[in-house]
């Protein structure tokens, strides 16, 4: 069996010293400084923001309990307890 002629890719062709690239100097812009809004001492918007403690209780789930796992063969725990000891 004769081995198939692999196509070989045409080598890249490198930059012709004819065009000039044009270098671009990165630009650097100072990032303003950043402020926080001002927050309002007091007013309808800092009351807004704060919940009212003894409008709502807070509310705690129950305790998630898995529920017991169901023996597939009755002793067997009792019988490795009995081997290790």
């Amino acid at each position: 069996v004769a081995p198939r002629a692999v196509p070989v890719a045409p080598p890249l062709l490198a930059p012709s010293p004819e065009v000039a690239v044009p270098e671009v100097a990165p630009v650097v812009e100072e990032p303003p400084a950043w402020e926080p809004p001002p927050v309002p001492e007091q007013g309808p918007i800092a009351e807004a923001a704060l919940p009212d403690p003894a409008a709502a209780p807070p509310v705690i789930p129950p305790p998630v309990v898995a529920p017991p796992v169901p023996e597939e063969r009755p002793g067997i725990l009792q019988r490795i307890r009995d081997r290790l000891s």
